[in-house]
C-alpha cells in the first residue's frame, strides 16, 4: 500500500444502486428497499420507494467501501409496515472482479438467499474501484464515458484493456461467417 502525506491509499470500492426492473415483491405494497452488506459488519440502507410497477429507481448517491473488505451483497427488499420485510433477491460481488478500475454501469440477476439460483428481476448497479487520494471525484459521466473516464485518471492498462475487450466485441464474426469486400 502506498503512503501520501501520511495517509494509507487504500482502494475503495464505489457502489451505487441506480434501479430494478421485473422486481416481484410478495406483498401488494410495493415498497421496496437495498440493503448493502460489504464484508461481515458494514450494513447501509437505500430509501424506501413506493412503486405501482415491477420498476423501481433509487435517488441514492453513491457510497465507497474498502475494498479489501473482498465481498458485497445487495439485497432486495419489500417494506412489511407490522412484519419482518420480505426478501425479493439479492446480487452478490467479488470486489476482485472490478479491480482493473474500468466504470461499470450494468444489469445483474438477483438470486436466491443461496447465490445460486436466478429469481427473476434484475438490478443495475454502477460499481467502479477508485483511489480517493488520486481520484477526486466519481460523477454520472464516469459510467457513460469510461474511456475519457480512463484517460483523464490517467488508468492508462484499464483503458488499454477496455478498447481490447471493445474491440473483440465490435469485430467478431460468427463462425462459418466470412467477411465480404
Amino acid at each position: 500500500m502506498a503512503t501520501k502525506g501520511g495517509q494509507i491509499n487504500k482502494p475503495m470500492i464505489y457502489i451505487k444502486v441506480v434501479s430494478g426492473q421485473d422486481i416481484r415483491t410478495k406483498s401488494s405494497s410495493g415498497n421496496t428497499f437495498c440493503f448493502l452488506k460489504v464484508g461481515k459488519s458494514k450494513k447501509v440502507k437505500t430509501e424506501i420507494v413506493q412503486r405501482a410497477s415491477s420498476d423501481v429507481s433509487w435517488t441514492e448517491k453513491g457510497r465507497l467501501f474498502n475494498a479489501e473488505e473482498e465481498t458485497a451483497t445487495v439485497q432486495v427488499n419489500d417494506y412489511v409496515t407490522f412484519f419482518p420485510d420480505d426478501f425479493i433477491g439479492q446480487v452478490k460481488l467479488k470486489f476482485s472482479d472490478f479491480a482493473d478500475g474500468i466504470p461499470r454501469d450494468e444489469w445483474f440477476p438477483l438470486l436466491n438467499k443461496s447465490g445460486k439460483r436466478e429469481l427473476g428481476g434484475q438490478l443495475r448497479l454502477q460499481i467502479m474501484e477508485t483511489h480517493p487520494q488520486k481520484d477526486t471525484s466519481i460523477s454520472e459521466a464516469d459510467f457513460a464515458f469510461k474511456l475519457h473516464t480512463l484517460l483523464r485518471k490517467g488508468k492508462m492498462q484499464a483503458f488499454n484493456t477496455l478498447v481490447a475487450k471493445q474491440r473483440k466485441l465490435m469485430f467478431k464474426i460468427p463462425k462459418g461467417k466470412h467477411l465480404s469486400m
